[in-house]
């Protein structure tokens, strides 16, 4: 999907709810990767922010795993599934993350989520900052993003100066190197990490079964704790 502006973001309402419907089964989060990361360090009758929810997916899977204090928010509500969603959260907040702050107390949430969302905001620190201040410490922040490490990206941009994921032709904005993303998360500590789903997007290899690993890795994905 090609970058828009906040602005065309909410113009293209109906758009973009489609392109949620039909891209939430992929990944991390429709195949249980995501939901099983965070029933390993989060307690059910915690507090759970989704940002950038999207289709309600992932809540629907929290909600369906024993999780009951659930909130959302994303820059509008695209939730549709089988119009179950909205029914399984305490609060959803239509919120530009880059932009506006949080309409949630400091230390609120036990446990915050981010699945694929910094890349795709114009100011992803002060997002970050927001998550931190509405997250208690000790509580967890589960992260995702495109893997910028992968040889893919390494070998693109060594031949055209440009990384695969973050083309002309889609809406990624914002790239997180190591050192990027120690200084924009400093205030929480790394507990985990991981990458999902194999792949090397070079011709015939782009068939060939590849580990998910620093090289190979579509998306890398962090466990943090809030110091």
């Amino acid at each position: 999907m090609r970058y828009l502006s906040p602005e065309e973001i909410r113009q293209n309402k109906e758009m973009l709810k489609k392109a949620c419907i039909e891209e939430a089964d992929s990944g991390m989060i429709g195949d249980g990767t995501a939901a099983r990361r965070v029933k390993k360090y989060v307690l059910p009758d915690a507090r759970v922010l989704d940002l950038g929810a999207g289709s309600g997916l992932f809540l629907s899977k929290l909600h369906d795993a024993g999780y009951s204090a659930l909130y959302g928010a994303d820059i509008d509500d695209y939730r549709s599934f089988a119009d179950e969603a909205s029914g399984k959260v305490r609060e959803f907040a239509v919120v530009d993350a880059g932009n506006d702050p949080f309409p949630w107390q400091d230390g609120f949430f036990d446990s915050v989520t981010a699945w694929e969302v910094f890349e795709h905001l114009e100011n992803p620190y002060r997002a970050i900052r927001e998550v931190a201040r509405v997250v208690k410490p000790g509580g967890y922040l589960f992260v995702s993003m495109p893997n910028v490490l992968s040889l893919t990206h390494r070998i693109f941009f060594m031949k055209n100066g440009e990384l695969v994921r973050w083309s002309e032709e889609n809406n990624h904005i914002a790239v997180f190197t190591p050192a990027l993303f120690k200084k924009a998360f400093r205030d929480f500590e790394l507990i985990e990490n991981g990458y999902y789903k194999g792949e090397f997007q070079y011709r015939f290899l782009a068939h060939i079964p590849l580990p998910a690993n620093k090289w190979f890795g579509e998306s890398a994905w962090w466990v943090l704790r809030k110091k």
